[in-house]
């Protein structure tokens, strides 16, 4: 459904993560700095399953974020196939965490089981984490951290201490803010973009559409065009200071442009951040499609954050797969 991406060739030197992979019911991913994300799903033959995320920075000496999400649910306590673990969660926004000092202990205690049950006060099971390819999707996450073989492995651990530093992200150079007010698109335009991307969005919609000051010399103009259920779609255009149009360009085709690199899906822009979002939705629930962030870097939109799930089961824990920083002249 989604596609692999392909970093444009000015990155092209910058480490590219393998593609998230599923295994029975974990989704497991990294990003180009090596910081990986394993996802509990929802059974496909039992939606009501919950989910889970365990998220592990790349440098060495990286701990384990572990949150389990419970849905508001009051857990007391957690079960690995019926036997009560000694490790107590954390409740709070919706989901019961792990200390990370029970982190450890816990993934320990996981790794046997094929079931992790959520308790509540009186000790009975009110919702559960299928543990079905748990350990396949801690082995890819300590292989592609280079961990497999030392002391901090999750699944296969050896003697040796030393884990590769993550390779350096990618850093993009925004250009000078610029005061001046954005150019407009004439009616003439507007009609004329309307009538050859066959927009189905009435006319005062695409004449609303957001016109942003990128630069001193530079207007971008989402361009509104389509409506679906849970998703719409604008075209990034580009207006200079002569008044000459043309389509915005980007690292990648962003989302699934059907072929037309600047046909964005629910685009927002950041005015404070100068940052350009978009989120493909899969489904209306959310918990599919991908995510992703651009900046304007003087000639084209580079990407500084992707993160994406495959499978529509419930998890809307998007699994993060490029990274940038952002910096300023």
């Amino acid at each position: 459904m989604l596609s692999i991406i392909v970093i444009a060739a000015a990155v092209a030197a910058a480490y590219i993560p393998p593609a998230p992979r599923t295994f029975t019911d974990w989704f497991v991913g990294c990003d180009n700095g090596r910081s990986c994300q394993a996802d509990g799903l929802s059974p496909e033959n039992d939606p009501d399953g919950l989910t889970m995320a365990i998220i592990r920075a790349g440098a060495a000496n990286a701990g384990l974020e572990i949150r389990i999400n419970s849905g508001g649910l009051a857990v007391a306590a957690l079960a690995a196939d019926g036997r009560k673990l000694s490790i107590s969660p954390l409740g709070r926004d919706n989901g019961a965490f792990i200390r990370p000092q029970d982190a450890a202990a816990f993934i320990e205690a996981l790794r046997p089981a094929g079931r992790l049950g959520l308790l509540d006060a009186r000790g009975a099971e009110i919702g559960y984490v299928s543990l079905r390819g748990f350990n396949a999707a801690l082995l890819y996450m300590d292989e592609q951290q280079r961990r497999l073989g030392t002391v901090t492995a999750l699944v296969r651990k050896g003697a040796a201490a030393t884990v590769p530093p993550p390779p350096a992200l990618p850093n993009i150079v925004l250009p000078p803010r610029s005061a001046a007010h954005p150019r407009r698109l004439s009616q003439a335009e507007i009609g004329k973009r309307v009538k050859a991307l066959k927009c189905d969005v009435p006319a005062s919609a695409a004449t609303d559409s957001d016109h942003i000051r990128l630069d001193a010399h530079t207007t971008l103009v989402l361009f509104a065009c389509e409506r679906f259920a849970y998703n719409f779609a604008s075209y990034a255009l580009l207006i200079d200071e002569a008044g000459k149009v043309r389509d915005a360009s980007f690292d990648e085709s962003p989302g699934e442009g059907e072929g037309n690199g600047n046909r964005l899906v629910n685009p927002s822009w950041d005015p404070n951040a100068r940052r350009l979002s978009v989120l493909d939705k899969g489904r209306g629930l959310g918990d599919c499609g991908v995510a992703q962030n651009y900046v304007w870097d003087g000639t084209r939109f580079r990407m500084v954050y992707e993160a994406l799930m495959y499978s529509c089961r419930g998890n809307t824990d998007f699994i993060p797969t490029w990274r940038a920083t952002v910096s300023s002249h």
